[in-house]
């Protein structure tokens, strides 16, 4: 009976639940992984509720109080540690999981999610320009222009431009006279939209202009476009939000040491065979060589 109007209870807040925040929404959009996610949001397990298909045996049945899922308990642990917790905790406590939810938290560090690819890129745009004359061609038939490309992390969404400018290009018009001629038959100068900035959000009129490598973010801010490579960026090396690339620390070498952008660290400018006859002369003790007494040499020729 307690199982019963515990579980109705359930239903009725689940019901009158309100529909995910966009704040929470947003922070499962930007999370590049659910460990990620979980360590800013709070996530309720309960044993009756979850796995429903698998079967569970307790000691003392009854309904059990949720309990709150942090990172550090499930994500960083080890699969037989999850599986030996499951079993060795007694079945009257409310944080007891089952075998099978504990297999599953375990795999939970291992989902990674993917990045919206949604930037601006050079493309070839054909040419708006067709009379249908099979005696008429135009020159050229592309041309390079920036637009937006790539896609969206969520289904809703699509990758669009947030600003364009308008191009003016030139077209040549070209008729067939035969003979492998042509006569030029005039220029034509035509108006192409390229792209200036893109995401796969609704910024609305509050859009960034991005310097090259930049993305305009959920935020609607610029941020950079491989920000993936941030957590790679490690030892003696920063993240640098501006040139979106992760670069040394900086450093203050001694004298005769450089510093080397490859190593992040101070390498000698010497070899080690090459001798410095400045740090081993003493320059105090130079002795003037006017004040020596002067040889005199004797010719001595041979003879025949």
């Amino acid at each position: 009976m307690g199982i019963l109007l515990y579980f109705l209870t359930f239903l009725a807040a689940y019901a009158h639940s309100e529909s995910v925040p966009k704040e929470l929404r947003d922070k499962l959009r930007k999370a590049s992984s659910f460990l990620e996610f979980v360590e800013n949001v709070e996530i309720i397990y309960h044993p009756v509720y979850t796995n429903q298909h698998t079967e569970k045996t307790y000691a003392t049945p009854g309904p059990r109080k949720p309990m709150r899922i942090q990172a550090a308990n499930f994500i960083k642990a080890s699969a037989s540690r999850l599986r030996t917790l499951a079993v060795e905790e007694a079945p009257t406590t409310s944080n007891t999981m089952d075998l099978s939810t504990a297999e599953h938290l375990s795999l939970f560090g291992s989902i990674k999610q993917g990045n919206d690819t949604c930037q601006l890129q050079s493309v070839c745009v054909p040419i708006p320009l067709d009379n249908g004359d099979p005696q008429v061609v135009i020159y050229p038939k592309c041309y390079e222009v920036m637009q937006c490309v790539g896609s969206c992390c969520d289904s809703f969404e699509t990758c669009h431009p947030h600003s364009n400018r308008k191009l003016e290009k030139p077209v040549i018009q070209l008729l067939y006279v035969g003979n492998g001629r042509f006569m030029l038959n005039q220029t034509i100068n035509i108006t192409m939209e390229e792209h200036t900035s893109c995401s796969c959000y609704d910024c609305g009129s509050n859009v960034p202009e991005c310097p090259p490598g930049s993305v305009i973010g959920s935020d609607c801010k610029c941020q950079c476009a491989n920000k993936s490579e941030r957590n790679n960026c490690q030892g003696h090396r920063e993240w640098d939000d501006e040139k979106c690339s992760c670069v040394c620390e900086p450093v203050s070498c001694p004298k005769h040491q450089i510093f080397d952008e490859d190593r992040c660290d101070c390498v000698s400018t010497r070899r080690g065979d090459e001798v410095h006859l400045a740090e081993i002369i003493d320059t105090s003790k130079v002795v003037d060589l006017s004040s020596l007494p002067k040889l005199k040499a004797k010719v001595v020729h041979p003879k025949y």
